[in-house]
């Protein structure tokens, strides 16, 4: 500033002598430039402060809303689950005890391996389907030769990208739900990647009669719990003949969740 203060004076051009300039006058003009110069830069720091402090308090009440959010949609998933696993349960005993004998061993199993589900937020694609895998074994029990998985994602691949927990038998459940699944009409799942790195998890549609619309209480879960994650919506595709849930994985394993 000291620098440009004598341009700055001479463009004032006052047409007054040297000695018509008090030299106050200018010490006078100095100190005030400078100290509004001071005022404003300090203004615009304290502003600047209560800018980041404003956002740090909203980033905080966003993050402790949305993980609330998510963890009373997780916790849905749980006992959803166990009901259905019982009401399977309870027409083996009926209809054949040895096979209701092997699915309860099956159920202890999978369960056993879901107790710290809670803790968690994401798996990988590669626990995902082990857990996923799992929950057909069960299913097959009851459906027997009636269900089929065609996996063609690779170990790699299924390493090194994540989704939300339980994404797959999710999946799995609500196609099984919606669908004749029977001997005389099987139930064919499959997964693969798309030209997008998507994953796309498919079966045959063949609708139970009278069956409510699909994309119910399930994959409205499923879908929510994707978005706080940051993730993207799931893509929902139904054809006459097949039905599609386009998801896209979770890259990164350092989620804030």
């Amino acid at each position: 500033f000291f620098l440009i203060l004598p341009f700055l004076l001479k463009s004032l051009d006052l047409h007054l002598p040297k000695q018509h300039i008090p030299p106050y006058f200018v010490a006078f003009f100095v100190v005030t430039v400078n100290n509004s110069v001071i005022l404003i830069v300090q203004s615009l720091v304290r502003l600047q402060e209560r800018h980041l402090k404003m956002e740090r308090e909203f980033a905080t009440l966003k993050y402790q809303n949305m993980d609330a959010k998510y963890q009373n949609l997780k916790n849905q998933l749980q006992p959803h689950f166990l009901f259905n696993a019982l009401s399977t349960l309870k027409i083996l005993m009926r209809k054949s005890p040895d096979d209701a004998e092997v699915y309860i061993l099956q159920l202890s199993d999978l369960l056993r391996s879901s107790l710290d589900f809670n803790k968690k937020t994401i798996n990988s694609l590669e626990e995902e389907i082990r857990i996923a895998t799992n929950y057909l074994a069960i299913q097959k029990v009851r459906f027997v030769n009636s269900i089929f998985l065609e996996n063609q994602l690779s170990e790699e691949e299924m390493k090194k990208n994540f989704v939300p927990v339980l994404t797959l038998q999710t999946l799995f459940e609500n196609s099984i739900k919606h669908n004749i699944v029977s001997k005389n009409a099987p139930l064919y799942l499959t997964m693969k990647w798309n030209e997008e790195e998507q994953v796309v998890v498919s079966n045959n549609l063949q609708s139970k009669p009278l069956q409510a619309e699909r994309g119910g209480t399930g994959l409205s879960n499923l879908n929510e719990r994707f978005l706080l994650l940051g993730g993207q919506a799931l893509r929902i595709q139904k054809t006459a003949t097949t039905f599609s849930v386009t998801l896209t994985p979770l890259n990164d394993a350092d989620t804030h969740y």
